[in-house]
């Protein structure tokens, strides 16, 4: 398979320089698929390479391999192949290694060895142990634990030379701080143990090796988190919530701070659409390379929009941040699930962090689905509506999008993908005039005219488009609030939540901006100014706003606080139970 697109880098992204990084895709530069390889070059700060002069135990090179999302590795057969590296000098006895593989057998009683050092008293081995069937390390002494397989995995061992050294696989702790031993490293062997046996019968992606214990580096778990992503290792969830079962697959480790992507599944779908639908894999697993989580609920089935489907997202939203930090929500819907995900969108339970809605044949127009017959019934199951329709308008009123504002769509990106040959849900009917209803007042609205019905392969085939699309709404940075205009009637401005990366408005000599403050504790407001003021000085503005107090900031002359773009930006210093509203006075 052809490597699914990323922008990260295994080495270039890192928080701290690698002493040693042997990446398998680096030999692509000089061998073709299927080559021996008698010389692995490497990157860091000691580019010593690791080396084979002979044929017969020289490992192979496989240019895209699927168990990595398509990326490059080397093969080691289990029986001689190893490669060895000296690097000329001692980085004494703590050091970090990282390695993404996996076992090609894992035979019980065998030993293989995935790294080791290179001398019987300068070693520093990740294992599988034959004696006890575990994963293991060894600086000296061996500790082991948990049970191997064949998956691949992000294996990250901390050798600290004393009672602290340990071992995670996949962002779980396999063997706790224990004492490992004390030896220190001067070289190295991969694919055996230090003797040039225990070989490995294994594909390993990649290996980078740090002096010191780097755990605690700022950064280091989202860099492992998504470092394991884009070779394809993820860690994968289920549950029920509220009688929904909810799904979701995203990087690894816990407390990680990651983009969620949220698919709304179509009339007969589950939480498991986007996993069991194989079109849709190259959408998932571009977003999982890119270090999103992927997240699916049931929610209640056949909802067609109403208030229990809503809900079951936040829900699911809760329940995904119980194991990350959700920096931003994309939605991916197809079929019914537009309604449910745009109505949710436009209403007061849209969470601040959304950014963009990806609607594949997607619904937006109740009513004519309703009245068109064909889901009739299970419409009016999901309302309540009586056999013969009269309430239809007071059952399903709020629950039909391209009857909502304008302005409830602000803020937000949208995709629309359809056919208007789609004789289910028909482009003409939905993603067009939902289109011309946001355009202009949405962050943004874009259309793609498929051909096919419903069920088309048309829908599927946009990669390159949704890749883009999804890396924008990363992007996006702060959210733009809608500014509403004060009259001479009055106005009651609507307070939304806040985002915790702050947000922006067009600056203005007439805006201002109030924040209230339910957090039970007092916050501070910061507003960036990018023009010197009167003072000579680039002085940011804000202030404090108390617990249970409001407060309004502004105005904004664009002359000293628009960005590049026109925008005043401000932050807060915490966004929980804070909520924010822009006025035009």
């Amino acid at each position: 398979m052809a490597a699914v697109p990323s922008t990260f880098d295994p080495v270039n992204d890192c928080p701290v320089t690698p002493y040693k990084a042997w990446i398998a895709d680096d030999l692509a530069a000089t061998l073709a698929n299927g080559a021996a390889v008698a010389s692995w070059p490497c990157s860091g700060s000691n580019g010593r390479p690791a080396v084979q002069a002979t044929g017969a135990s020289q490992p192979t090179f496989q240019s895209s391999d699927a168990n990595f999302y398509g990326r490059g590795t080397v093969l080691f057969d289990g029986t001689a192949d190893n490669l060895a590296c000296v690097f000329g000098e001692s980085v004494g006895a703590v050091t970090t290694q990282v390695v993404i593989a996996r076992l090609t057998s894992s035979g019980a009683g065998t030993t293989q060895h995935l790294t080791d050092g290179n001398g019987a008293s300068n070693r520093a081995a990740i294992y599988r142990r034959g004696a006890s069937d575990n994963w293991s390390i060894y600086q000296g002494t061996t500790q082991n634990a948990g049970t191997p397989d064949t998956n691949p995995h992000c294996f990250v061992a901390k050798f600290t030379g004393s009672t602290t050294s340990t071992l995670q696989v996949d962002g779980a702790t396999v063997v706790a701080a224990s004492n490992a031993g004390s030896n220190t490293l001067n070289a190295f062997r991969i694919g055996s143990d230090y003797a040039g046996a225990n070989f490995a019968a294994a594909e390993i992606a990649a290996i980078l090796v740090f002096e010191g214990d780097v755990t605690g580096t700022a950064g280091w778990a989202n860099y492992i988190a998504q470092l394991a992503a884009y070779y394809g290792v993820v860690a994968n969830d289920t549950d029920t919530v509220s009688g929904n079962d909810v799904r979701s697959e995203g990087p690894i480790g816990t407390g990680v701070t990651a983009p969620l992507m949220i698919f709304c599944h179509g009339f007969g779908g589950s939480e498991d659409s986007i996993w069991n639908e194989a079109r849709l894999d190259d959408y998932r697993q571009g977003l999982l390379a890119n270090g999103w989580i992927v997240a699916g609920s049931n929610q209640d089935g056949a909802n067609w929009g109403n208030a229990d489907g809503q809900a079951a997202i936040t829900e699911l939203i809760d329940w995904v941040e119980d194991t990350y930090t959700v920096s931003k929500i994309m939605f991916v819907a197809y079929s019914m699930g537009g309604l449910g995900s745009l109505s949710w969108i436009a209403s007061a339970a849209r969470d601040p962090r959304t950014r963009g809605w990806v609607g594949m044949a997607a619904a937006s127009d109740l009513a004519d689905l309703y009245y068109g017959g064909a889901y009739t019934a299970s419409i009016a199951t999901a309302y309540t509506i009586s056999g013969l329709g009269t309430d239809y308008l007071t059952q399903t009123e709020g629950f039909d999008p391209q009857l909502e504002a304008a302005a409830s769509f602000a803020g937000v990106r949208f995709l629309h993908i359809g056919s208007s040959g789609d004789t289910s849900v028909d482009f003409d009917a939905h993603g067009l005039p939902l289109h011309a209803l946001i355009d202009g007042v949405a962050r943004s609205s874009e259309t793609i005219t498929v051909t096919g019905n419903h069920v088309s392969d048309a829908h599927f085939e946009q990669d390159e488009d949704f890749a883009a699309f999804a890396a924008t709404c990363l992007a996006d940075e702060p959210p733009e609030l809608v500014i509403q205009a004060v009259g001479l009637a009055g106005t009651t401005p609507t307070f939304e939540k806040a985002d915790p990366n702050g947000a922006r408005v067009l600056a203005g000599d007439t805006v201002e901006v109030a924040v209230a403050n339910a957090s039970g504790s007092s916050i501070t407001v910061t507003i960036d100014s990018y023009i010197h003021s009167d003072q000579g000085t680039d002085e940011d503005v804000g202030g404090t706003v108390a617990n249970g107090a409001t407060k309004w900031f502004g105005p904004f002359p664009a002359n000293r606080f628009a960005d590049a773009e026109g925008y005043v930006n401000w932050s807060y210093s915490s966004a929980t139970g804070v909520t924010v509203a822009a006025v035009r006075v």
